[in-house]
C-alpha cells in the first residue's frame, strides 16, 4: 500500500471510524435508555386543537438461539387539548385495548381511536405483528470449549461460554453530501445504518455459577444474583461474550433492550491541524526541491574530483619517489657539506695568515717610509752642500787663491757628509755609493793637489766633479721626492687597504661560518623532514585513496539521495499531500455522515410505520426463554394454572419478568 493510501486509511480510521465505525467492535456499559419527549403536533390528531404523541415498545420472545418466537407491540398514546380523533399507523394481525373495552377502527394500516378516551387517561393498546425486526440476534453456547444445544445444558457442569451476535439490518443507501477541500460540493454513495444502542442483560445465579468473566460488562451484585449489563452499537455487527463455571446448570432469560441512538463519541475537529500538516508537507516539498538542487553541484564536483584522482595519485607517487631518493642521498649531501666546511676552515686560516703578513709588511713599509724621510733630509742637506760647494768652486775659480782655502774647507765638509752616508746607509744603496764616490774623489783631489796650478787645475777638475755631484744629488733628490717616497706611500696605502680588506674578509668568514653551522643544522633537520614528508606522503596517498573511495561512495549516495528525494516527493510527499487532502475530505465526509446518523436515529420514531408516525418514540425489549429442569417448569405451570386469570398486560409483564 502506498503512502497516500496508508495516510488516507489511517486518518480515515482515526476520524471517520472514531465518529461512526468505532462502535462496531466495542461494547459499552449501558448508562440508560433514550426517552423521546412528545412534540406538539396535530399530525396524529384529527379535527382538534390539541396534540398527540405515543411511545412504542416492541416486546419480543426469543428462542434460546435468538430466533424470534413471538413479538407484540404495546403503544401508549397520550396528549392534551381538544382531540376528536387519534390516528395511529401500522400493520397488525390483531389489535386490543389493554385498559378498557373501547375498540379502535382498523383499516388499511390505520388504527383510529376516539380522542375523547384521552380525557380518561393514556391509551394502551397491543398489536400483534410478524414484521421483520431491525435487529437480529444469534446465540451460541459452548461447554468446556464444545458448542452445544442450549437445552442440553440443563443439569450439566463445566465452563460455559455464551457468544451473542447482534446484527443491524436497517441498511441505508443514500448519498452523503459534503464540501470537498478542493472539489466543491460532492455527493458520495455510502452504505450506512440506522444506529441502535443494544443493551444486553443477564442475571447470574451465584448459587449455580462462579468465576464469572465478563470484562466489558457492568456488574451489579444483589444478594445471590450478579446482574451483567452490556451495551453495544452494531454497525452492522457486534458481539457480546461472557463465560462462567457452572454446576447443575440452569439458565435465566437473556434480555435485550434496543433503542435508536448514535454512539456517544466526542466531537473532535482535526481539520485545522490537518490543514497545518498540509502546509507543512508543502513546505517540506519545496525544501526538498531546494535541497535536491543543492546536491546536484556537489555530486558533479565529486565526479570531477574522481576524474582528477589518477593524475593526483601519479603526482603524489612521483613526489614520494623523489622524497625517497632525496632521503637516500641525504647522508652523502651532509658528508659533502662537512668537507666544504673543512675546506672553508682551511681557507679561513690562510686568510688569517695573509692578514698577519700584510700587517707586518705594512709595519716594514711604515719604517721604510720613515727611513726615506730621513734619506730625503740627508739628500737635501747634501744638495745644499753641493750647491755651496758649487758656489765655492765657482768663487774659487774666480778667486783662486782666496777661495782655495774655502774650497779645502768645503771639501772637508763634503768628506764628512760622505762618510756619514757610508756609515748610515745600507751597503750598495745609491746614497752609500754616493758617499763612497765623494770620499774617493776627495782623496784623489787631495793626492793630486800640487802647486797653485795643480790646485787650479785640480780646482777646475773639482769644479767639474762638484757640478757632476750637484747634478747627481739633484736627480737623486728629484727621484726620491717624486717617485721613491710617493711609491712607498702608495704601496703602504695599498697594503693597509689590503690588510683592512683581509680583516673584513675574516669577519665575513666568521659570519659565514656561523651561517654554515646553522645551515648544517637546518640541513640535518631538512633531511629528517624529508623523511617525515615521505612518510606523510605515503599516509597521504593512503588517505587520498580512502578519501576518493569515500567520495565515490558519497557521489553514489548523493545520486541515490537525489533519486530518493525525487521518489519521496513524487511517491511519498506528493502522496502524503494527496492523502492529507483526502483525510480532510474524509473528515468532512465523516461529519456529514455523523449528522446523517443523528438524523436517522432521531428520525427512527416508529417500528410499525416510521413514515407516518411522526410524534413517536420506539424501543425494543427482547427476551429469551428460561432453561430449567422440566419438573420445575411443569411445577411453575401448575402454579400458574391455579393462579387467578391475569389480563394480557399483566401476563406480558410477567412473561418478561417486569
Amino acid at each position: 500500500m502506498n503512502m497516500k493510501k496508508m495516510l488516507s486509511r489511517a486518518l480515515l480510521f482515526s476520524v471517520v471510524l472514531c465518529f461512526v465505525l468505532m462502535p462496531m467492535g466495542t461494547t459499552y456499559a449501558y448508562r440508560g435508555l433514550k426517552v423521546a419527549l412528545a412534540q406538539p403536533s396535530d399530525k396524529n390528531a384529527d379535527d382538534g386543537s390539541g396534540f398527540v404523541s405515543k411511545d412504542e415498545t416492541v416486546y419480543v420472545i426469543l428462542d434460546h438461539d435468538g430466533k424470534v418466537l413471538e413479538q407484540r407491540v404495546v403503544n401508549r398514546i397520550y396528549g392534551k387539548g381538544e382531540i376528536k380523533q387519534i390516528r395511529d399507523y401500522g400493520q397488525y394481525s390483531s389489535v386490543r385495548n389493554m385498559e378498557t373495552s373501547a375498540e379502535p377502527k382498523v383499516q388499511d394500516g390505520q388504527i383510529v381511536w376516539d380522542g375523547q378516551l384521552l380525557k380518561k387517561g393514556d391509551i394502551y393498546y397491543e398489536g400483534i405483528t410478524d414484521k421483520e425486526l431491525p435487529i437480529e440476534v444469534s446465540i451460541r453456547y459452548f461447554l468446556d470449549g464444545r458448542e452445544v444445544d442450549a437445552q442440553s445444558l440443563v443439569g450439566k457442569s463445566g465452563n460455559l461460554r455464551i457468544e451473542i451476535g447482534i446484527k443491524n439490518k436497517l441498511k441505508v443507501t443514500q448519498p452523503i453530501t459534503y464540501e470537498s477541500y478542493e472539489k466543491g460540493s460532492i455527493s458520495k454513495e455510502y452504505e450506512h445504518y440506522v444506529p441502535f444502542l443494544v443493551q444486553v442483560s443477564y442475571p447470574v445465579d451465584l448459587n449455580i455459577f462462579s468465576d464469572v468473566k465478563a470484562d466489558e460488562a457492568v456488574k451489579v451484585v444483589t444478594g445471590r444474583t450478579m446482574n451483567l449489563s452490556f451495551a453495544t452499537f452494531p454497525y452492522p455487527d457486534a458481539k457480546v461474550t461472557f463465560e462462567m463455571r457452572g454446576s447443575n446448570i440452569e439458565l435465566k432469560p437473556l434480555t435485550f433492550t434496543v433503542i435508536p441512538q448514535v454512539p456517544p463519541v466526542p466531537d473532535v475537529d482535526m481539520e485545522d491541524e490537518l490543514k497545518k500538516m498540509l502546509d507543512g508537507v508543502r513546505e517540506i516539498r519545496d525544501g526538498l526541491k531546494q535541497f535536491g538542487a543543492a546536491t546536484q553541484p556537489l555530486a558533479s564536483g565529486g565526479k570531477q574530483m574522481a576524474e582528477g584522482k589518477q593524475a593526483l595519485e601519479r603526482g603524489i607517487s612521483a613526489l614520494v619517489a623523489g622524497s625517497d631518493e632525496l632521503d637516500e642521498s641525504s647522508d652523502e649531501l651532509i658528508a659533502g657539506f662537512d668537507v666544504s666546511v673543512q675546506g672553508f676552515n682551511e681557507l679561513k686560516d690562510g686568510v688569517t695568515k695573509l692578514a698577519e703578513g700584510l700587517n707586518e709588511v705594512a709595519a716594514g713599509m711604515n719604517r721604510l717610509a720613515g727611513s726615506a724621510g730621513e734619506v730625503s733630509s740627508a739628500v737635501n742637506s747634501l744638495a745644499q752642500a753641493a750647491s755651496q760647494l758649487q758656489d765655492a768652486a765657482n768663487g774659487w775659480a774666480q778667486n783662486m787663491a782666496p777661495g782655495l782655502l774655502q774650497l779645502v774647507n768645503i771639501n772637508e765638509e763634503m768628506l764628512t757628509i760622505a762618510q756619514k752616508l757610508v756609515q748610515e746607509q745600507p751597503e750598495g744603496s745609491d746614497l752609500y755609493k754616493l758617499g763612497q764616490m765623494v770620499i774617493k774623489q776627495n782623496r784623489l783631489i787631495i793626492e793630486s793637489m800640487g802647486g797653485p796650478e795643480s790646485i787650479i787645475n785640480s780646482g777646475a777638475q773639482l769644479l767639474g766633479a762638484i757640478n757632476g755631484v750637484k747634478e747627481a744629488v739633484d736627480k737623486l733628490k728629484e727621484g726620491l721626492d717624486s717617485q721613491f717616497i710617493p711609491g712607498i706611500q702608495a704601496i703602504n696605502d695599498s697594503i693597509a687597504s689590503l690588510a683592512s680588506g683581509a680583516k673584513a674578509t675574516l669577519d665575513g668568514m666568521e659570519e659565514y661560518q656561523k651561517g654554515q653551522t646553522a645551515y648544517r643544522q637546518g640541513l640535518v633537520k631538512y633531511v629528517e623532514g624529508v623523511g617525515d614528508v615521505a612518510d606523510g606522503l605515503d599516509a597521504l596517498s593512503g588517505n587520498l585513496t580512502r578519501m576518493f573511495t569515500g567520495m565515490d561512495s558519497l557521489v553514489k549516495v548523493l545520486e541515490k539521495m537525489d533519486e530518493g528525494l525525487s521518489a519521496m516527493d513524487s511517491q511519498g510527499l506528493s502522496e502524503m499531500e494527496e492523502g492529507i487532502i483526502q483525510a480532510i475530505d474524509d473528515m468532512r465526509f465523516a461529519k456529514a455522515l455523523k449528522r446523517r446518523m443523528e438524523e436517522l436515529a432521531d428520525g427512527y420514531r416508529s417500528f410499525m410505520d416510521n413514515e407516518r408516525n411522526k410524534n413517536s418514540s420506539v424501543q425494543f425489549i427482547m427476551r429469551t426463554r428460561e432453561i430449567a429442569y422440566e419438573e420445575e417448569a411443569k411445577e411453575a405451570q401448575d402454579v400458574q394454572d391455579i393462579q387467578p386469570k391475569m389480563n394480557l398486560w399483566e401476563r406480558l409483564l410477567d412473561l418478561l419478568g417486569l
